[in-house]
């Protein structure tokens, strides 16, 4: 593990153990001296780390993944059997469970034996009944009752729109793309331009001109680029209705 320092900290820190050096020799500054880091972080009182920004949003996350493992698991081990053989009056023989079991392992779980069939055989439970004939063997499907598709999809998506609130993007920036035609999309980069991405830049130029001091850098200024979210339609509209009046 390597420690970092906070910037502008004046102690010499251990980057091997993270402990600040009480009397630091010419050779702890060369071999051990930890790295100042500007660490632009959401502050906390309760952490000198930060917070991420989906804190508020962790329950949804642990849900999501959740969600994922029962989905897995319900798709791994299917609880519903795709079919039921049930014998009403009678049972089957040992030999045609045996035979079941065989057909099921060595075909059933194959995909290309759809043309296959099985040949099932049973007995009466008294040898000695009147009416053998009321014996009957019926296979039910059960493919009706099983999952055909992932479980908790609206609690998924759900807390997908939690976390992207989280950020404050619009949905165009997370690649959802439906219900979204040409205007709606540049209004969703307008806005997230201008609440979202352009008070970041602006925080972290800020901050980096604040270093700049440090370094004796008095007359000069960092800008970071902005894209150019103009509406140029709009724009020549404009130009236009002046150049007419």
């Amino acid at each position: 593990t390597i420690y970092f320092k906070e910037w502008d900290d004046p102690r010499v820190i251990d980057k091997h153990t993270g402990h600040a050096i009480p009397n630091p020799t010419q050779k702890d500054m060369k071999e051990k001296a930890a790295t100042g880091a500007m660490h632009f972080k959401i502050h906390s009182g309760r952490t000198s780390y930060g917070l991420p920004r989906i804190i508020g949003n962790l329950f949804s996350i642990w849900g999501s993944r959740a969600s994922d493992v029962i989905n897995f698991q319900t798709f791994k081990n299917n609880n519903i059997p795709s079919m039921v053989v049930t014998v009403s009056n009678g049972m089957l023989t040992q030999d045609t469970i045996d035979r079941m079991e065989e057909y099921v392992n060595a075909h059933i779980k194959r995909s290309d034996n759809y043309s296959k069939f099985l040949i099932l055989e049973a007995e009466t439970q008294d040898e000695e009944a009147q009416n053998a004939g009321t014996m009957k063997i019926d296979i039910k499907p059960m493919t009706s009752q099983q999952h055909t598709d992932q479980l908790f999809q609206i609690y998924d998506n759900n807390n997908s729109e939690k976390i992207r609130r989280s950020f404050r993007l619009p949905q165009i920036f997370v690649g959802k793309t439906e219900n979204i035609n040409r205007a709606a999309t540049e209004s969703s980069r307008r806005l997230a331009e201008e609440q979202v991405f352009g008070p970041e830049r602006e925080e972290m130029d800020r901050q980096i001109n604040k270093l700049l001091t440090h370094f004796g850098i008095k007359y000069h200024t960092i800008k970071s680029n902005s894209p150019n979210v103009t509406d140029d339609a709009a724009l020549t509209k404009i130009i236009s209705g002046a150049e007419k009046s």
